[in-house]
Parts: structure tokens; C-alpha cells; sequence
């Protein structure tokens, strides 16, 4: 495997930078490798995770020790507990998009696939077909990897022919000012009305401006509370928020539970470090 791929290695779990061209659109591949066995099997030992929303989609690509089968997570604006069973399953495989990813593969406005889930052949059979016929002739992790790049670049070059986005180039300046701006500050940034904004999101991340700036800023307020010890309230305003109780109200809505108490309890909670 190339080194200058991967983010992140451990002893069962990779992650993959995508190529350079595909990288505003796809976070990483990831690489989870479990016991042998079913996941039927083996999910009665899984014990409960919360996923915090990122306003991304993912494919899950799962190997049960049998077959494999695909399934697809829209853009995500809530919290959701899954069973973690990553040490049971043989090999998943996750494409975690970035913010407004997946509608550079896919045409679909994001708006309709928002906080659902589904297999991966109702959102589109020909795109599990290619991605399972590709991974299941790969013989290595290297083939995997170039088998995951070969069907994004078709999909990529396919859709993007007909598609711009305008919402994509906009993503880094909000993340460079962690989601601290209004609505306002953003249609005068853009010259665009908040009205056209507001389209312009839904269609591209499933969602509106607004919400996608909390979710930014609650991110960012997760990922202060996971790697230093300040104050809750020296975060709160390191993030612009002047009002503790606003703070806490935001952060309750996206995380599902107040942010002392996510301090608390942060090992049983996941969220993605490459998305924002």
C-alpha cells in the first residue's frame, strides 16, 4: 500500500486518502477488518455507538464472510445509534463523502436522501454493481483501493459533464471561519440571495444553510471537547457563542445530549475528523 495514502492505521482499520482530484468531494476510504464469522452471527455482542451528524453521505460496502452487499447513508443532521460491531465483521469498506459529495456521483438533489438510509441498489443498482464486481476480483488491499478509484473516476467524469456545483467551493471558506457567519455574511460573501443560498444547499448537502453552519460549529465544539481540556464556556466562545444556554441548546440538538455530559461519556460516541 502506498504511505502517502493513508491518514490513519491501526492494527484493524485504515483510512485511505482519495486521489488528489476526487479530495473536495471524498474524505477517505475506510478499511475495517474483524474476526471471521457472519454479521448475523456476531451482532448480539455489538455494543451501542452514536454517530454524530456531518452533513455527508457514506457508502458502506460489508463483507459478511459470505457476500458482500452495499448500502448507503444519506447526509446526515442527527445523531444515530448503530451497533458497533466493527471487531465482529470481517471487512467493511466505507466511502465517507465529504459535505455535498455524493451528488458529484449521483444525480440526485441531496435533499431526498437526507438522514435516510437504504441499500445501496435503491439508490443505484449500477453503482453497487461496479463496485462489487471490482472489489471482488481484487486479490489485495492495494487492488481494492485502485478498484474503488477506477469506479469513482467513471461515476466522477460522468456526472460532472453535465453537473456544476456551486455550493463545494464555498465549503473551505466556512470551515476556515468554523461555521461562525450568518446567513447574511454568507450572501454577501457570494453576492447570491439567501433565498438562492438556501436552494443552492438543499440541493447539493440535503440541507440549509443555517444547519449546516451549526453542524460546523458543533463539530468543531466536539472536536475542542476531544482534544483539550478548556472550559465548556472557553469553547462556547472560542466558537462565537456569547450565550452558554445557546451553546448548550445547539449542541444538545445535534449531539443529542448536552455537552458536559458528551465530556462524560465521549467513548461512546464517533465522529468523523476529515469532514470538517
Amino acid at each position: 500500500m502506498k504511505q502517502t495514502r493513508v491518514i490513519y492505521q491501526s492494527k484493524n482499520c485504515y483510512y485511505i486518502k482519495p486521489p488528489l482530484v476526487l479530495a473536495p468531494y471524498i474524505a477517505h476510504y475506510t478499511f475495517q477488518f474483524g474476526s471471521k464469522g457472519t454479521v448475523e452471527s456476531t451482532n448480539q455482542k455489538s455494543r451501542l455507538l452514536t454517530v454524530l451528524p456531518d452533513a455527508s453521505g457514506c457508502i458502506v460496502m460489508t463483507y459478511d464472510g459470505n457476500d458482500l452487499s452495499g448500502y448507503f447513508w444519506g447526509p446526515t443532521t442527527k445523531a444515530v445509534v448503530v451497533g458497533d460491531d466493527r471487531t465482529q465483521v470481517p471487512l467493511r469498506m466505507f466511502i465517507e463523502f465529504m459535505p455535498g459529495g455524493i451528488a458529484q456521483f449521483i444525480r440526485l438533489n441531496q435533499d431526498s436522501v437526507t438522514d435516510l438510509q437504504m441499500p445501496l441498489e435503491e439508490l443505484s443498482k449500477t453503482l453497487e454493481k461496479d463496485l462489487k464486481v471490482l472489489i471482488e476480483a481484487s486479490g489485495s488491499l492495494d487492488e481494492v483501493i485502485k478498484a474503488l478509484d477506477t469506479v469513482l473516476f467513471k461515476y466522477f467524469t460522468f456526472i460532472n459533464q453535465t453537473q456544476s456545483n456551486k455550493v463545494t467551493p464555498l465549503l473551505p471558506y466556512l470551515r476556515q471561519n468554523k461555521g461562525i457567519l450568518t446567513v447574511k455574511d454568507l450572501s454577501e460573501y457570494t453576492f447570491y440571495s439567501p433565498r438562492h443560498l438556501n436552494r443552492l444547499f438543499n440541493e447539493s448537502l440535503g440541507i440549509n444553510v443555517k444547519t449546516y453552519l451549526r453542524l460546523l460549529r458543533i463539530n468543531n465544539a466536539v472536536k475542542q471537547i476531544n482534544s483539550s481540556p478548556k472550559e465548556l464556556t472557553e469553547i462556547a466562545q472560542f466558537l462565537g457563542y456569547y450565550d452558554q444556554a445557546h451553546f448548550i441548546h445547539d449542541f444538545r440538538a445535534v449531539v443529542g445530549v448536552s455537552p458536559k455530559a458528551y465530556r462524560e461519556n465521549m467513548s461512546v460516541f464517533y465522529n468523523e475528523n476529515y469532514k470538517f
